[in-house]
């Protein structure tokens, strides 16, 4: 896909957080109002380091990683292989959400982000409460 979700526009966003911070309103979504817990910021710099040693091809389509490479990986990011293959789960599961979620319209993203089904731009002509 041409504009798919990419490790490197992930890694932008997430140094992005990490060297000025999330915005109150994206801390207040997270229930971290009084900002990003150290152990949070660990463990983004861990998966910054991880995204880091991957080759282009791999930011690219992280599925072209192996058994071998996920070792590598770990042993440069100093990480365990289990948690570059948790990150890379969890990037394909964000990477998915986001395809689906360019399908929908606004009020559609909306409702998915929040899990608000019954969310309306205005009440329809009939409602009555």
């Amino acid at each position: 896909m041409a504009d798919d979700l990419t490790l490197d526009d992930f890694r932008k966003q997430l140094d992005r957080a990490l060297q000025n911070g999330m915005n109150g309103l994206v801390l207040r979504f997270l229930g971290l109002e009084a900002g990003l817990p150290e152990s949070a910021k660990r463990c983004l710099q861990r998966i910054d380091r991880m995204i880091a040693v991957m080759t282009p091809e791999e930011r690219l389509d992280p599925a072209c990683i192996d058994v071998n490479r996920r070792f590598l990986i770990a042993l440069h990011s100093d990480t365990d292989p289990h948690e570059v293959q948790q990150f890379l789960r969890q990037f394909d599961q964000v990477r998915e959400l986001m395809r689906q979620s360019a399908k929908l319209n606004i009020w559609d993203r909306i409702r998915l982000i929040t899990g608000y089904p019954k969310l309306r731009p205005f009440p329809p002509a009939d409602f009555k409460e």
